[in-house]
């Protein structure tokens, strides 16, 4: 029995719940035992993305994009330091959420149950709906990097649709990743970093060939020697 009131608890966690998630992270197994929901649906083609070869730097937002067709109606939206395979219940969330209207809220301390207090993973870092009213796609959101750099970042959401022909709700998960402007390693979001050994290989060998046309030449008696040797 508790095990299903637990269950039934997380039914909030991304299903359109009317004050906002009741939970803190895109548990895809709880949120679909907990529901009608089904299983993470990829098929509803909904995206998280950021602008093209964004990378972030303290103090500037990045413009978080959740593109999709139609309507949704509930949302769980976070970012967390390394791949997303990596986030679990206690996972911290990094940076915050800034510049959203009424129909969205972080959450804190300030919300009721059963709303998520998400705040021991950071506050202001974990955004949600408060309402279950229709919301248009695609939503962008502004997400503030923390004061200093945590590497490369994953920016989790659960998008939640209304009732399908089914007869049941419908949530699927997106993810998108970049790093910051400070680090060589960062992961620019939607680009393919270019090899630098191609480079620096193309380079030495451009040096390589000039040192060896400046040595022949030097050791060319003449004009005609020259062109011999070409």
């Amino acid at each position: 029995m508790l095990f299903a009131a637990t269950l039934a608890s997380l039914l909030a966690a991304a299903s359109a719940s009317p004050g906002g998630s009741g939970t803190c992270w895109a548990d895809t197994t709880a949120i679909a035992a907990a529901s009608a929901m089904g299983a993470n649906t990829p098929s509803l083609g909904i995206f998280a993305s950021v602008p093209t070869g964004a990378m972030y730097t303290a103090g500037t937002a990045v413009p978080v994009t959740i593109t999709g067709t139609g309507t949704f109606e509930g949302i769980l939206l976070y970012a967390i330091a390394g791949p997303a395979t990596g986030d679990s219940a206690t996972t911290s969330h990094v940076g915050t959420w800034i510049g959203f209207n009424s129909t969205y809220q972080t959450l804190d301390s300030t919300v009721t149950a059963p709303v998520a207090n998400c705040t021991k993973l950071g506050t202001h870092a974990t955004l949600s709906h408060t309402s279950p009213i229709e919301k248009t796609l695609p939503v962008t959101f502004n997400w503030l990097p923390p004061p200093n750099a945590v590497g490369n970042v994953s920016v989790v959401a659960v998008v939640v649709i209304g009732q399908t022909a089914a007869g049941a709700h419908a949530f699927q998960v997106a993810q998108t990743s970049f790093g910051p402007s400070s680090s060589p390693n960062a992961v620019a979001a939607a680009t393919t970093s270019p090899t630098p050994s191609s480079a620096a290989s193309r380079n030495t060998h451009g040096a390589a060939l000039s040192a060896t046309w400046v040595a022949a030449v030097a050791g060319l008696a003449s004009v005609s020697a020259l062109a011999a040797f070409l």
